[in-house]
């Protein structure tokens, strides 16, 4: 039961920044979209700490490693977000850095002919 309260969190917490977000149509601040930014990054270590399995994989030493290592490589990125792109870019770095292909971090708001822009 834990594993699912700390899931609904996790993903209500994303749904709340990314809808806060909601792409490109939104005006914000370089700073807004940096604390978006590291809110989601908090909510997805979060996240991968309290329910990822890998958390407590005691044959892959590696994942706690890059669940803190990544963490802080990730957090180092926040101050150079100033789009939803880059929002979004922050903790698929640091998702991505578990090369798990059943673990990824996605929006579904933008239509596919929508660019993105990274910084």
């Amino acid at each position: 039961m834990r594993k699912n309260s700390v899931g609904a969190a996790f993903l209500a917490a994303v749904a709340v920044s990314v809808l806060a977000g909601c792409a490109t149509r939104v005006v914000r601040t370089s700073e807004e979209w940096q604390k978006l930014a590291q809110t989601d990054l908090e909510a997805t270590h979060r996240f991968v700490i309290d329910a990822h399995p890998g958390a407590i994989d005691e044959q892959n030493p590696e994942f706690l490693k890059w669940a803190e290592s990544g963490y802080l490589e990730a957090l180092k990125l926040v101050p150079r977000v100033n789009s939803y792109d880059g929002m979004l870019a922050v903790t698929r770095f640091y998702v991505g850095g578990f090369k798990d292909q059943h673990f990824s971090y996605s929006d579904n708001l933008r239509n596919d002919d929508t660019p993105m822009h990274v910084n």
